[in-house]
Parts: structure tokens; sequence; C-alpha cells
């Protein structure tokens, strides 16, 4: 806790000249997923089953929840994360839908912004429902900085979708799936895992479905050499049971680029030499694009077919 607290204390004070380091860059919170989970969760048989993804924004894993997961890990490089996402999990038992966005979407339509990350609908609503440890995290953040330094650091990446188009992309964010995932987090929890994706194999544990989200697009960030090779080995010591499914890479339609380096995950070519066809089903689902400007492009996921 006293770790986490200090490497807080080191991501509030970034300063605009520092915050596209690449450090910073992978220090960043995401607010809201950027991704299109609501299509390619579709695809998946969420039901009573084991889970294992990515903490990101937590999206992955009130979705998952949603979609009738029995049991979700989450795991994450930045150890900040595990924190947002339990308060995102307290914020939907506590808060209605219409509070709910209010407190944690920055960039609201309403002029007002006093909502978005506010100290008192934090202590009066959302704290109780946080566990003592995360209680402690978020009571130290709320007390010891103002809104205006909230409102204005660099905790969070800018990297944010419309409101309209989070709603289309996340399921628990539709109006009815809001209060049934309401109801469904009220006895669940989560265990997290401070770990990098190249660390997951330290995870003794069989798991129905893993969730890699677009961690692959930073293999460069994970391995020296020969960063597609090890990555495949990687996949292959996750995909312990037969029936696993794994959700290897979410590719965004408009990074995808076939002259790309040569052991990008973007590189449709050299891609296939490690994650053939025949393993592996490369799924077309509308991109997060589509939903923002109205167009027909299209996002992508590979995602293991064991059989």
């Amino acid at each position: 806790m006293e770790k986490d607290i200090e490497f807080l204390k080191k991501i509030m004070n970034i300063k605009l000249d520092k915050m596209i380091s690449d450090e910073n860059f992978f220090n960043w919170l995401y607010p809201f997923t950027t991704e299109n989970i609501r299509d390619y969760y579709n695809i998946l048989d969420f039901n009573d089953k084991e889970v294992l993804t990515v903490i990101g924004s937590g999206d992955h894993i009130i979705n998952a929840f949603l979609k009738g997961a029995k049991h979700v890990e989450g795991f994450d490089k930045n150890p900040l994360a595990k924190y947002y996402s339990e308060l995102k999990i307290a914020g939907v038992k506590s808060l209605s839908r219409e509070e709910f966005i209010l407190f944690f979407y920055k960039y609201s339509l309403f002029k007002n912004k006093k909502h978005y990350l506010n100290k008192d609908i934090y202590f009066n609503k959302i704290r109780n429902d946080l566990s003592i440890e995360y209680r402690k995290f978020w009571d130290y953040f709320f007390t010891n900085y103002t809104h205006k330094e909230i409102y204005k650091s660099y905790l969070f990446t800018t990297d944010v979708l419309n409101i309209k188009t989070l709603i289309q992309i996340n399921d628990y964010l539709n109006e009815n799936n809001y209060y049934k995932a309401k109801e469904i987090l009220k006895d669940k929890s989560i265990v997290y895992h401070d770990l990098d994706l190249a660390e997951l194999d330290k995870l003794d544990k069989n798991y129905d479905i893993i969730i890699l989200s677009n961690i692959p697009a930073y293999l460069d960030t994970i391995y020296d050499s020969d960063k597609l090779k090890q990555f495949r080995n990687l996949i292959e010591k996750l995909n312990k049971n037969a029936n696993t499914k794994i959700v290897v890479s979410y590719l965004y339609n408009n990074l995808i680029n076939d002259e790309k380096l040569p052991d990008d995950i973007y590189n449709k070519m050299e891609v296939r030499k490690y994650f053939n066809e025949k393993e592996f089903d490369y799924i077309s689902i509308n991109s997060t694009d589509s939903f923002e400007y109205r167009n027909n492009t299209k996002d992508s996921v590979i995602i293991t077919n064991k059989k």
C-alpha cells in the first residue's frame, strides 16, 4: 500500500513537458476502455467461466461478470490499475447510472465539471463499498489532492472516447445492463496481479478465458529480441486447458499496416508465421472509430481456436 501511494505521488507530480515520456506512458490509467469490448465479448462464452484479463480501466472485468463469469482475475503492469478498477466497481454498486457517468467521465457534455472524481461523492456514496485496503488508498487520494489538482493531473490518459461510443461498446453502461451489473457485482471479489504480460506464466492456474487486450502492440518494450517468437511461446504456456480461449491481441484499424517492423503484432504476414489460421481465428468487429465517426472501419481480434 505505502509503495503504491508513493507511486501515486510520483504520477501526480508529472508535469506537461514530462508526460509523454516512454516511462510515463505506461504509468497512465485508462478512464474507460478504448476497445469495442461488446462485440468481441459476444464471441466468447463467459457463462460460469474462470477468467484472467488485463485490468486496464476495469471495464474488461465488469463486462466479464455481466456476461456470466464465475470468477475474474486481473493483471496489469501499472500497480494503480487495481485501485481504479475497485473504485469503478464500488461506483457501480453505489451510484445511479447518471451519477456513475458524471463521476468517472471527465469530458462530460455538461459545463459543470464538479462531479468528476468529486470528493464528497466519494466519501458520501462510494467509500463504504470499498474494502479496507482500497478505501485507505482512495481516502489518501481524495484527502490530499484538490479537485483542481485531480482534474488537471496526468494520472489518466487523455485517450478517451465519446460517451455515446463508450455506452455502445461497454455493455454495462447500457441503462438496463447497468442495474443488472449492480446486482451481479454485490457479492463478487477480484484477485489482482501486478504483472506484466511476459510474467503471466508465473500464474500456476488454468483459466477458461484469457484476455490480453492490445498489450502485444508493445512487445518491443517487453522482449529484447525474437519478440513474436517469445510471445508465441508464452501463449503456449498459457494455453493449458484444451478448451481455453485466449484473446491474443486486439488490433485497432488505424494501426493495421503490413509495412510495420518485422516482429510487430500488426505485421500480418509475420504474425501469421507464429499464429497460423489453423490454430487462431482472425475476427473482424466494428471499430471504435466506426462509432466515433460513423464509418465502416473494422478492428480485429486474434483468438485461439484450439480444438
